[in-house]
């Protein structure tokens, strides 16, 4: 699957049930997510569970970065007004270069260590905030809590998976330690950010935050998506589309396959 389809335990021991002639032995997972099946129900009835973290790693990095410079650079206001017929070109404040930045990383999985190399390119300085830092790597700069990070970055992304821990980690007071002028990135996971009272920190005259873009949102689908951000003028909205290329599809659907592959050679 690649589509989050829900798996709890009543379903699974369904599946499993020993009068069933080819009862479910693997639950693959084309993504880096495995939120929506209950592991524990998995390893009681002998289910293994394969999953493929890093096959879209390059493609949601290269999103980011779209983010960044369409936030920095102003590109969907331009291409809005142009598309009116309006000539905007001394209309929207001037722009922002990225080189010479604060690029400020929340977790440091395969995504945002595939993200700093392509920032440090770009003559970006990294920082990362992170509960298992690798002092060995070189180039980024570790920091030692969230609120360092927050108050030394200009701008700032999430790369973390949605837990208890992670769940509302920003929020009023978190964005009220970030610099004046600010952007927050958000292609991990929805429910991470309080996206209330960020639409009310965006709708402020004298707003911390120059702009955010969100990939990810606490209701999602079609038919529940919903997000008080729809009514912030300076919030760039995607549909949890970052790690859908042709190539990271690709390299999903291989991965999992010969993860499942292994499995089944050792049964």
């Amino acid at each position: 699957m690649r589509i989050n389809i829900p798996f709890p335990a009543i379903l699974i021991e369904a599946l499993t049930a020993p009068d069933l002639d080819q009862p479910l032995k693997i639950l693959g997972e084309a993504g880096s997510n495995v939120t929506h099946i209950d592991l524990a129900a998995a390893t009681k009835c002998g289910v293994a569970v394969t999953y493929t973290p890093g096959a879209n790693a390059n493609g949601v990095a290269e999103f980011t970065l779209t983010q960044i410079f369409c936030l920095l650079r102003s590109v969907c206001e331009y291409n809005r007004l142009s598309h009116e017929g309006i000539w905007s070109k001394y209309l929207v404040p001037s722009g922002e270069e990225v080189s010479g930045k604060t690029l400020g990383l929340i977790g440091f999985g395969p995504i945002a260590q595939a993200l700093s190399v392509k920032a440090q390119a770009l003559g970006m300085k990294v920082i990362v905030y992170t509960r298992t830092p690798d002092k060995t790597l070189t180039g980024v700069e570790f920091v030692p809590d969230l609120a360092t990070l927050l108050q030394k970055a200009n701008i700032v992304s999430l790369h973390l998976p949605l837990t208890s821990a992670t769940k509302g980690l920003i929020g009023e007071k978190e964005i009220a330690l970030m610099q004046p002028g600010s952007y927050l990135i958000n292609t991990s996971r929805g429910g991470i950010v309080d996206e209330v009272a960020l639409a009310k920190e965006l709708q402020k005259l004298d707003s911390r935050l120059a702009g955010v873009a969100f990939d990810v949102f606490e209701f999602e689908e079609e038919g529940r998506f919903r997000t008080p951000l729809q009514h912030c003028k300076n919030a760039l909205l995607t549909p949890h589309v970052a790690g859908t290329t042709n190539t990271a599809l690709t390299n999903a659907a291989v991965q999992l396959v010969k993860n499942m592959r292994a499995i089944l050679e050792k049964c």
